[in-house]
């Protein structure tokens, strides 16, 4: 079942000519609208398409969020969010509506997708959803004290609880993340039904006032097992050795988090840590939270190769035909990003990715 338009956006022109543009990025590695049109007719009609105050990102999202939930239908759906920014350097003169990037000088935005992977299989589903954070007002305190909803933080929370929403008919959701997630709201306020997977990124304090890290470190070691670690930028493709441990810690609440929040709230750990690393390499180690029960090895098992999913995903994929093909964006309009020259950024590209994946996935699939 593959996704043929991008939305209906009350009027049936629109979302013909809306097909048109996704088929045609589909089919040709570019952002170029010019370089994506038939002829100078279509060049008009997809520029036309992008400006129409009835084309929104949101509706492109709900589209796609309601075909993501068919497929997801009956399945463990490991819903695996992440977040990728945009940086323009250089072209301050020729941008407009976009707020800081990452570095705080340069102009960017943030993305923040969530994207349904098969648990069993490890092959895409669809997209969730997306969120889109421009920072355009002034610049907040890190240590002041806000609730959570104030904070760019919030969106790990509502990727949570559009996973819910949009993938109801999935037999389990396990939303997957990694360090930056690790946040108390996120287990206190996990939403019914939905599972999390994230890497501990902190030493909290525990109920009974012992702190995580020690604790885990003094747990016994239940396995081992080597793995191949793929390559990334600056390493190697190598084979680790891992030991596993395992066990069930209550995290305290912090004294910084809302106070209406429960006291404590129940997780289990798994802790992989790389034994006899290369000399002169970082060694692997996770400290993976999780809501569902690990009590055997191969339980554990289980929590790792789903968390290195997240890896095999490699979500800056989605985005990687606006970061090859020189995407020049001059306009911010939440995720509708238009140049004057032709150049366009918006979540056809997610859909794009989105739509190649499934479609290879069903190809390989298909006996020769």
């Amino acid at each position: 079942m593959l996704q043929d338009d991008l939305g209906g956006f009350g009027d049936a022109r629109l979302r013909r000519v809306g097909a048109k543009l996704l088929d045609a990025m589909c089919q040709k590695p570019t952002t170029c609208i010019h370089a994506l049109a038939d002829d100078r007719n279509q060049e008009l009609a997809f520029g036309r398409f992008l400006d129409h105050s009835s084309v929104s990102y949101g509706e492109m999202l709900i589209t796609t969020g309601r075909f993501t939930g068919q497929r997801a239908a009956g399945r463990h759906v490991l819903a695996i969010q992440d977040t990728t920014e945009f940086n323009f350097p250089r072209h301050a003169d020729s941008k407009h509506g976009f707020g800081r990037s990452g570095n705080d000088r340069d102009l960017g935005l943030f993305l923040h997708p969530t994207i349904a992977v098969d648990a069993v299989h490890g092959g895409i589903i669809g997209l969730v959803g997306a969120q889109v954070l421009n920072r355009t007002g002034v610049k907040v305190d890190a240590s002041s004290r806000r609730a959570i909803e104030d904070k760019e933080s919030y969106r790990w929370l509502l990727a949570a609880e559009q996973a819910a929403d949009v993938l109801a008919g999935a037999s389990c959701i396990t939303v997957v993340a990694d360090r930056e997630s690790d946040i108390y709201e996120q287990f206190a306020r996990r939403p019914a039904g939905v599972h999390l997977l994230t890497r501990a990124a902190q030493d909290r304090s525990l109920a009974d006032g012992a702190r995580l890290f020690a604790t885990m470190d003094a747990w016994p070691e239940r396995h081992r097992e080597t793995i191949v670690l793929p390559a990334q930028p600056g390493r190697r493709e190598r084979d680790a050795c891992l030991a596993l441990r395992f066990g069930r810690a209550s995290l305290r609440r912090p004294a910084t988090a809302d106070s209406k929040l429960v006291a404590s709230v129940d997780v289990f750990v798994v802790d992989v840590t790389e034994v006899d690393a290369p000399p002169g390499v970082e060694p692997l180690h996770w400290r993976l939270l999780t809501t569902h029960a690990v009590t055997t090895v191969a339980e554990a098992q289980e929590i790792v190769r789903w968390y290195r999913l997240r890896w095999t995903i490699d979500i800056d994929q989605a985005w990687r035909l606006s970061r090859t093909n020189g995407w020049v964006g001059s306009t911010c309009n939440e995720a509708f990003l238009v140049e004057q020259h032709g150049s366009v950024f918006s979540p056809v590209q997610i859909h794009v990715a989105d739509r190649q994946a499934i479609a290879g996935q069903q190809d390989r699939a298909t006996p020769a």
